[in-house]
């Protein structure tokens, strides 16, 4: 009877590591699809900061990281 107790708390406890385990692995590759979603990188004419592009100022074809950069720059 003793083993049979030991054999289901066994297999319960490793019911519980494998789902654990599933729901740490969904997080990860629920994550890691949301950094593919940047688009493309463009660098600031002014201070050289990478940034995504649709959060970029331009001005005569350069981009800018903030407003201030934009205006500031001679070109």
């Amino acid at each position: 009877m003793a083993g049979l107790v030991r054999l289901v708390l066994i297999l319960f406890i490793g019911w519980i590591a494998y789902s654990l385990f599933r729901r740490w692995l969904a997080g990860t590759s629920s994550s890691a699809g949301r950094k593919q979603d940047i688009g493309q990188m463009v660098r600031c004419a002014k201070c050289g900061l990478h940034f995504p592009r649709q959060e970029a100022f331009t001005k005569h074809e350069r981009y800018y990281c903030c407003r201030d950069h934009m205006q500031q720059d001679q070109h």
